[in-house]
C-alpha cells in the first residue's frame, strides 16, 4: 500500500518534469528548423549564377549553355539545356529568383512560353521549352564570357 501512494506522489512529479523537457525539445526543434530553412535558402542563393546575357540575370547552376547562336545580328541570344522548367512549380521558383535579382516580369507582355523580363532600360526575353531554354535581347549582352 505504501508503494502504491508512493508512486500515486511521484507519478506527478514525473510527468511535470517530462512535459518541460519535452517544451525544451520542442523548443530545439523549433531551432533546427530555422536553421534547415537558412541553410535551405543559402543553398538556393547558391543554386543560380549570373547569366552569359548578363552579369545580373540568374540561371540555374545546372543549366548548360549550347553553342547555339542567333543568326540576326540585331540581337543577342543563348540556349541552355535544362530540364525541369515545363514544371510549373520549378519555373515560379525560378521566376521568383529572377524576381531576387531585381528584375520584373512583363506579364501583359507574355507570349505563350516566351517571358519579358524587365530591370530599368534592360529587357530580357526568356522562352522556356521541354530540354532548353533561351535569353535573347536586342542588341549587345553584358556578357561575361
Amino acid at each position: 500500500m505504501k508503494n502504491v501512494l508512493f508512486l500515486l506522489m511521484i507519478a506527478p512529479v514525473v510527468m511535470i518534469t517530462g512535459c518541460s523537457s519535452d517544451h525544451q525539445g520542442f523548443q530545439q526543434g523549433s531551432d533546427l528548423v530555422n536553421t534547415e530553412q537558412e541553410e535551405l535558402q543559402q543553398r538556393n542563393d547558391q543554386a543560380y549564377s549570373p547569366s552569359s546575357i548578363h552579369s545580373d540575370f540568374p540561371i540555374p547552376k545546372q543549366a548548360i549553355k549550347t553553342n547555339h547562336r542567333s543568326n540576326n545580328p540585331k540581337i543577342t541570344y543563348f540556349r541552355y539545356a535544362f530540364r525541369g522548367l515545363m514544371d510549373v512549380k520549378k519555373r515560379e521558383q525560378y521566376f521568383a529568383e529572377i524576381q531576387r535579382w531585381g528584375w520584373k516580369e512583363k506579364k501583359e507582355e507574355q507570349m505563350g512560353s516566351m517571358h519579358v523580363f524587365e530591370k530599368g532600360a534592360e529587357r530580357i526575353h526568356l522562352t522556356v521549352h521541354s530540354d532548353f531554354f533561351t535569353l535573347f535581347t536586342k542588341g549587345e549582352a553584358h556578357d561575361l564570357e
